[in-house]
């Protein structure tokens, strides 16, 4: 009996362009995609170690923008870092399909997949627009601006790369709790770190007069929305309230 394909990847996004380039280059398109990560034995299926490759991924990439779209890019970039389990697969269909439509991909709706991709991509690129308005950041005693954060999705790069350009000047940390990922600014050099343990992060004796004075202004806008809890929970979702100052005790 065959046993069915399984590409194990390092989880990162080059690494799943070069997962993308072997399904393509040996037709294994009936195939399973896992982080190493997560990656489990399994009787029913041969694991195949896929280590990334830039210049593999960089022909899918151009192969992407040339045959498909700039737009087709950017959604599966998207949909890569949503939070769904089953995009891996999604967004291989999507492609498999759209190196045979070209442009039109986004309009065949009468696949699940590509209803998939679509609406992975929006939810990730959703929450980093909500977050770049909704990040705090506190200052730490060596005077580093630091933020947590802890969204659905894999977003901290997105964040990272908007803060790089509004806080240009500034040393800063955004720190991912859930995934344990942190992105690190200075010098107009930045750099995402995985695997990162607790940071021991002390604050600055001026953070606590900022942070009150964050609460005070909120108490002062927020008056009038408290009328209307569903309006106030609509405009700013619970789930992004534990790591907001104004929140903080």
């Amino acid at each position: 009996m065959s046993k069915d394909i399984l590409y194990v990847f390092d989880g990162s996004f080059l690494g799943f362009l070069t997962v993308i380039f072997e399904c393509f280059q040996n037709k294994t398109f009936d195939c399973k995609i896992v982080e190493d990560n997560n990656v489990q034995e399994s009787f029913y299926f041969q694991n195949i170690d896929i280590l990334t490759d830039e210049k593999k991924a960089q022909r899918v990439i151009n192969g992407i923008k040339n045959k498909i779209s700039e737009k087709a890019f950017e959604n599966i970039y998207f949909a890569f870092l949503s939070f769904e389990q089953g995009r891996f697969i999604d967004i291989l269909k999507y492609l498999e399909l759209g190196f045979k439509v070209g442009k039109r991909i986004d309009d065949y709706k009468i696949y699940d997949f590509v209803i998939n991709v679509l609406k992975e991509c929006r939810s990730a690129e959703h929450e980093a627009h909500m977050l770049s308005g909704f990040a705090r950041f506190s200052e730490t005693k060596e005077h580093i601006l630091y933020s947590e954060i802890s969204p659905d999705n894999d977003i901290i790069e997105l964040l990272a790369n908007h803060f790089s350009d509004r806080l240009p000047d500034e040393k800063w940390l955004i720190y991912d709790t859930k995934r344990k990922k942190c992105a690190a600014f200075k010098g107009g050099r930045l750099l995402i770190l995985n695997n990162v343990e607790d940071l021991n992060i002390s604050f600055s004796e001026n953070d606590r007069f900022w942070r009150d004075l964050w609460k005070e202004f909120f108490d002062t806008i927020a008056v009038e929305s408290r009328k209307s809890r569903k309006r106030q929970t609509s405009t700013l979702p619970k789930k992004f309230r534990k790591n907001m100052t104004e929140f903080l005790n």
